[in-house]
């Protein structure tokens, strides 16, 4: 159990040290926008299938073509479609609020974009393929599936945690722990890898589809757009409450071992990523 659960914050070291030299050594090589986002698709990709490989390999973690083969009830992804829109709603609500009241520079835009069309394409492949397939392997892949030998609430509780972690960014951490649950609980129900990565894929899309709509659309698509998202939301926050009510009725809770929490927070490579996390979520709340 230690040595796996050591491993997991290495992968995840992998995974950001790959990232930052490569960000660095793109942002330096690099003058064209565009050129910069699609040579950044790249080493996001190498980064977490990096950390997946060095994970999977030394934990012996076994995901083959069974795990993306295995079918699951379509209705999964309306569901969690607007389980994922009622959580955007609170989520925003939730961070304009500590924007009001302490006046933190809280963004709640999950998309960049820009004028350049090659720029856009790069974020595009990050954004709506990169991410749904490599970050997928490596969390609700390998990560997930670690933890499950041990206690599966905790793994997907955990996995979702590191998940959201690593994005290093507070105002996208609520929305992607919860988002790493819904995936996670689906991934490990259905024994499937098509079920999170599609999630995913579907989440990141529209959020790239509301962007650009609402950037370079006219304003009456916008203007209609916006009341159409607002109550599709309403219904999104009600299934969300109904879903929450029902999984507090049929869910039980085993107590985690308290070696598994200290194993899996406290080993030296996630102590650090915790510190690098922390600084960086502190920067972009005081716009550092």
């Amino acid at each position: 159990m230690k040595n796996d659960c050591k491993r997991i914050g290495r992968s995840l070291w992998i995974c950001f040290a790959v990232q930052f030299l490569g960000g660095i050594i793109v942002g330096f090589g690099g003058r064209n926008e565009g050129i910069i986002n699609v040579l950044l698709a790249i080493v996001l990709t190498l980064s977490s299938y990096l950390a997946y490989r060095y994970l999977k390999n030394n934990n012996h973690i076994e995901i083959g073509k069974k795990d993306f083969q295995n079918n699951f009830p379509l209705k999964i992804l309306g569901s969690s479609f607007l389980n994922i829109l009622g959580l955007n709603l609170v989520i925003t609500l939730f961070m304009q609020a500590l924007n009001w009241l302490f006046g933190f520079n809280i963004d709640t835009a999950q998309v960049e974009v820009s004028n350049n069309l090659l720029s856009n394409i790069g974020v595009f492949i990050q954004v709506v393929i990169v991410a749904p397939i490599f970050e997928e392997l490596l969390f609700r892949g390998a990560i997930l599936r670690t933890l499950d030998r041990y206690n599966r609430t905790f793994a997907i509780l955990a996995s979702s945690f590191l998940f959201a972690l690593m994005h290093m960014n507070l105002t996208q951490f609520f929305f992607t722990f919860c988002l790493g649950c819904i995936m996670a609980h689906y991934s490990l129900k259905y024994d499937s890898m098509k079920v999170n990565i599609a999630i995913h894929f579907m989440n990141n899309l529209w959020a790239m589809l509301v962007t650009f709509i609402t950037l370079y659309g006219p304003t009456y698509l916008v203007a209609f757009l916006s009341y159409v998202m607002f109550f599709v939301m309403i219904v999104g926050v009600i299934c969300l409450l109904k879903n929450i009510i029902n999984l507090a009725k049929n869910i039980e809770l085993e107590s985690f071992p308290d070696e598994l929490i200290s194993y899996t927070f406290f080993n030296v490579p996630t102590i650090l990523l915790w510190i690098v996390s922390v600084i960086s979520m502190i920067g972009n709340l005081l716009s550092i």
